[in-house]
């Protein structure tokens, strides 16, 4: 018999009570974390994220941009559940996305004391964000092929 079904930290356990004669037996076992059933993740975003980091993205930084394209706004608290990425891992990536201008952060106003809670967005269509990324790219194979010519120079 399932007595209790609770999330502890970013796990979900299940606790299970049996008692036999005078004896109670507890058993706890890990169903599942959150991000295990990404509510964002489709072959499509595992595929874009894959791409972005083919092309000098890095993997955390990847999955937070995939998550954002198909959302209007979000908190971080859904990117870290959604994704399963920690809470560092998401503010380094939104750290990074908006010093690139590429994602735009509200401040939300909150009754009482606590931690400010922001919610971010896409601040330019994925389309342009692509072209900036290609455009990083194709400056980079300009550079080498530049060193490879000035290479062969010494041979």
């Amino acid at each position: 018999m399932v007595l209790h079904a609770s999330r502890c930290s970013y796990r979900y356990y299940n606790i299970i009570v049996v008692t036999g004669g005078r004896n109670l037996y507890i058993v706890v076992y890990l169903i599942g974390t959150i991000g295990d059933n990404m509510a964002a993740k489709t072959p499509y975003d595992e595929k874009f994220v894959d791409l972005l980091v083919k092309n000098g993205i890095k993997p955390k930084i990847a999955k937070t941009l995939a998550y954002l394209k198909g959302k209007e706004e979000v908190k971080s608290i859904e990117i870290e559940r959604d994704t399963g990425l920690r809470q560092p891992e998401v503010s380094i990536a939104i750290q990074f996305l908006r010093k690139k201008g590429w994602v735009k952060k509200r401040d939300i106003k909150k009754q009482g004391k606590g931690r400010p809670v922001h919610a971010y967005r896409l601040a330019h269509p994925l389309s342009k964000i692509v072209g900036e990324i290609e455009t990083d790219r194709k400056k980079l194979i300009n550079k080498l092929e530049g060193d490879l010519k000035d290479l062969k120079k010494y041979v």
